[in-house]
């Protein structure tokens, strides 16, 4: 059954002209404040500007990082506007809407979510493959596909060079082994696209495998048809189609949650054991793809369990052994992989490399590896914590007007009362609150990307509720509106990655610019020093396979120890790199 969100009488709008004039003068700024956000520039990355620049509620995400204020302001000021001239338009012509709704609510599942699944794929690759142009933009990526490279060769690790102090390089361990410090999670996924030869497929599969069972939790909790608006608004946020055109870890971690949810779900309904085995296993999968992420997760999902346990203790514990076994099989997985790459069942990538570069782990890792005594460790993080919030005060002037629209619908979207909203929510705040703790980047949006998604699923819940103040009617007559409202999505997402596939990003180029460089110096055998680049520090490029194969190696310009280099490989040219120049040098 789906939730009435709106009541059985209906009722005219204000003036509809007032509306349109409105809408005319304002949504001009709001498309004036888009084209200014994603506009390419240093401070804002390919991955970046997509949901650190824009305050659009056509993105479904409001700013992080407004620059200045006035922006911020004209952003939300186009969004009511917009909003404006939906209702005046639904209500004007709200009839000629209804043969797209009549598609959208009414045709068969199979057919919804065949069309969907596939336009969200195509729209994913297009932005990692034509995009990006299959690049990883930053060193979290490129160690994942490093560490898919590995696995599909067969190996965990890889032997470290003798001279292994040129060949370092972000989110790598180098010690005696060479491997990613991450989970083995995500690249193992990614190996099987790099076993045919196009890791890039993998991400957008992920991506669009999640929505059916996005669907079918939506569906549960809400209804059919707003159901189908939750799980369009999903696929099209700049955001998902960021991560899911990216080689992040988040696609297939949020696949994996998706389906614990779902089973997990199923498992509280159904007698059968099977349901509980699949949830246990999806739940550890995600912990071998972000172990931090699907921990803080299952919290909410272990004490509604526990509250089955109290009430229905003999089906409960059977279901509960049946889930642990599950459960089991892709831990035991994760702790050998330990134990073959770093010696110890326990001892994470991420303390392996802190290790090595002399420096101390994360503050998860250190809670984790830390012989200092449990008082230190919270006071520590206590410290974290409050350097976060006030960076987060400090900013809120940037995020609360263009965020306004965004919030107003989630807390609308709570006045029904439904379990299934608090569960999303609670998952929200539990992981803005636990990456506070576990250091977290505030500004990394990605991080809250998988408590984001179930949260994206309220918006239409939270928008026909927004529509009740403005216009009486049953939910079926407040569908049109949301009918504008996806195809405004649907515009300005196809706009923006149709401009950004024919036009990649200037950060990108400058990320690619020393291997275009020596490309187009056509050097095939030669150790290219890299000494100073624009953006970061060399350790960002030297982007090697993991056994240091190929004509052209990417090094470290170290000064007077590059000649140490050039006799491990005397057959081999020389060349430094510095800024868009190639030099030749001799030993």
């Amino acid at each position: 059954m789906s939730l009435e969100i709106c009541q059985s009488d209906n009722k005219s709008l204000a003036k509809p002209a007032l509306s349109l004039a409105l809408w005319a003068l304002l949504f001009g700024f709001e498309l004036l404040c888009l084209a200014f956000n994603y506009k390419d520039n240093q401070a804002y990355t390919a991955m970046q500007s997509f949901y650190r620049g824009t305050g659009s509620f056509l993105s479904l995400f409001p700013a992080i990082s407004y620059q200045q204020f006035h922006q911020a302001s004209l952003t939300a000021t186009g969004n009511l506007a917009f909003i404006w001239f939906a209702l005046w338009l639904t209500t004007k012509h709200e009839k000629k809407f209804f043969s797209v709704n009549r598609w959208l609510l009414s045709s068969s599942d199979r057919w919804f979510l065949g069309v969907l699944c596939l336009s969200a794929f195509a729209l994913y690759v297009f932005r990692l493959h034509f995009s990006l142009q299959d690049f990883p933009i930053s060193g979290d990526e490129h160690s994942f596909l490093f560490q898919a490279k590995l696995l599909s060769q067969g190996r965990l690790w890889a032997p470290a060079h003798p001279l292994q102090e040129f060949f370092n390089s972000d989110w790598i361990v180098n010690k005696e082994r060479i491997h990613s410090i991450y989970p083995p999670g995500n690249a193992y996924f990614l190996a099987l696209g790099e076993s045919f030869g196009a890791p890039w497929i993998i991400p957008p599969l992920l991506g669009a495998a999640t929505l059916p069972f996005l669907y079918m939790i939506a569906r549960k909790a809400f209804g059919q048809e707003l159901a189908r608006f939750g799980v369009c608004f999903v696929s099209l946020c700049p955001l998902v189609v960021a991560i899911n055109g990216s080689y992040f870890a988040h696609a297939g971690e949020m696949l994996f949650l998706s389906i614990f949810i779902y089973s997990f779900l199923k498992t509280l309904e159904k007698p059968k054991l099977s349901w509980p085995f699949l949830s246990g296993i999806a739940l550890g999968i995600a912990i071998n793809i972000r172990p931090q992420t699907a921990g803080i997760f299952s919290l909410p999902f272990a004490f509604w369990g526990l509250r089955h346990l109290i009430r229905h203790p003999k089906e409960t514990s059977k279901k509960i052994a049946v889930f642990a076994l599950g459960l089991a099989i892709p831990l035991a997985l994760l702790l050998i992989t330990n134990k073959l790459q770093t010696g110890h069942p326990l001892r994470l990538g991420y303390h392996a490399y802190w290790e090595a570069e002399g420096g101390t782990p994360t503050i998860s890792a250190r809670f984790l590896s830390s012989k200092k005594n449990v008082a230190n460790r919270f006071t520590r993080g206590l410290g974290d914590l409050a350097f976060r919030i006030r960076v987060l005060i400090k900013h809120l002037k940037y995020n609360v007007f263009s965020g306004l629209i965004f919030l107003t619908g989630i807390i609308l979207a709570f006045w029904k009362r439904n379990k299934y909203t608090y569960l999303f929510g609670s998952l929200f705040v539990l992981m803005i609150i636990a990456y506070l703790f576990l250091g977290g980047n505030i500004w990394q949006v990605r991080y809250y990307y998988e408590a984001l998604v179930c949260l994206l699923l309220l918006i239409p819940v939270g928008l026909l509720q927004l529509v009740r103040l403005w216009k009486k009617g049953t939910q079926e007559s407040c569908f049109p509106f949301l009918t504008i409202f996806l195809g405004a999505v649907i515009a300005v997402t196809l706009g923006l990655n149709v401009k950004r596939g024919f036009s990649p990003s200037s950060y990108m180029l400058q990320l690619r610019q020393p291997y275009d460089t020596v490309e187009k110096a056509g050097i095939k055998n030669a150790l290219i020093f890299i000494r100073n680049v624009k953006l970061f520090y060399p350790k960002w490029y030297t982007r090697n396979s993991p056994d240091l194969s190929g004509g052209v190696l990417y090094v470290l310009h170290l000064g007077d120890r590059n000649k140490e280099l050039m006799d491990f490989y005397p057959q081999k040219e020389y060349y430094i790199y510095d800024q868009g120049k190639l030099e030749r040098i001799s030993k």
